[in-house]
């Protein structure tokens, strides 16, 4: 089964958590071609570090891209607008009509990943996204949902939306690192820190934490700070101890499995695949108490209630207080991380493109 998958997520994203789960998915079934499914991209250049990264051994051909943005969702937009693509199935990344190929009659799907927008009321690209998701849920065949929060969320907003939808989690690396010495005090929060992921509440616990037991506060990804959250720094005495970097995929695993604690402080999540990650590094963990949170990591991280400063400071300082080798949901979390993997993932994916062809 020949499916496409159009090149919206890899215009707008140079890495993040869903053109990651994309490029797994198109790395699994290339690479596993007893599940049944060829997958066919629609592009042959772009400036996503993810899809860059497995080009090259998965035979793909797509080269770094040399043009702007903007003239490649014009091009792309274009071609896909007059090209009707000898495939058996198109799975949608993102929710642009210039990107729904009119001239192809085949089964469609596309994947829910939130109710960001629509709940929080924030876009992702200076612009709003999400405008044309409800046109798509209603048009495509299937949907497919992230978690069974986000499920929730999108029939309870959306009660009006008949399309079948499928429950398929997004997977964990699967891969434990060699026991590394855990650094005691190190705090490491990954992704965007922006509007819902709210970031601020973890540098204002952080500050009132004994400084005893903190070394380091590492933002890894995300882009620079800005000038507003340096102010805040600065105003919480934490300049010397706070940082920010940019990590390769190893690097990174470096740092879930030398750090002392992870947190995810999101008001809102679908999923919250660095919570996953963290879980499978054996690192401890610590979050919000969002649903879809609390859905993935189960009983295996600790929580504290959504923004609220003085809750996170209190979970912190007593995680911080319990040492670096001593982590109570270790070895849960890393079985609860095995549930999770990119080949259930694709095996329940084609499962559900097979059911329409």
């Amino acid at each position: 089964m020949r499916v496409l998958f159009d090149e919206q997520i890899f215009l707008f994203q140079k890495r993040g958590g869903i053109s990651r789960y994309f490029v797994e998915l198109i790395r699994v079934f290339a690479t596993n071609p007893e599940l049944g499914i060829e997958p066919i991209l629609a592009c042959n250049a772009t400036s996503n570090d993810f899809l860059l990264d497995v080009s090259e051994g998965l035979g793909l051909g797509i080269k770094s891209a040399q043009t702007s943005t903007a003239q490649r969702i014009v091009k792309s937009s274009i071609g896909t607008s007059f090209k009707s693509p000898k495939v058996d199935l198109i799975h949608h990344t993102f929710y642009s009509k210039l990107f729904w190929t009119p001239l192809f009659k085949g089964p469609r799907v596309c994947t829910h990943y939130d109710m960001i927008p629509e709940i929080i009321g924030e876009s992702r690209f200076g612009i709003n996204p999400h405008l044309s998701k409800l046109w798509y849920f209603k048009n495509v065949n299937e949907i497919l949902s992230i978690s069974n929060s986000a499920k929730t969320d999108l029939i309870n907003m959306w009660p009006q939306v008949s399309t079948p939808i499928s429950i398929i989690p997004l997977g964990s690396p699967n891969k434990v690192l060699n026991k590394n010495s855990r650094i005691k005090g190190y705090v490491i929060y990954v992704g965007a820190r922006g509007g819902y992921k709210d970031a601020l509440t973890l540098l204002g616990a952080f500050a009132t934490i004994p400084e005893s037991l903190r070394t380091r506060l590492d933002f890894i990804g995300g882009g620079k700070f800005t000038e507003s959250e340096l102010k805040t720094i600065d105003e919480l005495g934490i300049s010397g101890q706070v940082s920010q970097r940019d990590l390769t995929d190893t690097e990174l695993e470096a740092a879930y499995g030398s750090a002392h604690v992870f947190v995810c402080t999101s008001r809102y999540e679908g999923f919250g695949l660095p919570a996953l990650e963290a879980l499978n590094y054996g690192c401890r963990t610590i979050l919000s108490d969002a649903p879809a949170l609390v859905e993935v990591a189960a009983d295996c991280a600790d929580y504290f209630k959504v923004g609220d400063i003085a809750n996170l400071s209190s979970v912190m300082t007593s995680a911080l207080s319990d040492g670096p080798d001593s982590n109570p949901y270790l070895e849960l979390g890393i079985r609860r991380a095995e549930q999770f993997s990119w080949m259930e993932t694709a095996k329940l994916t084609a499962k559900a493109y097979q059911t329409l062809s």
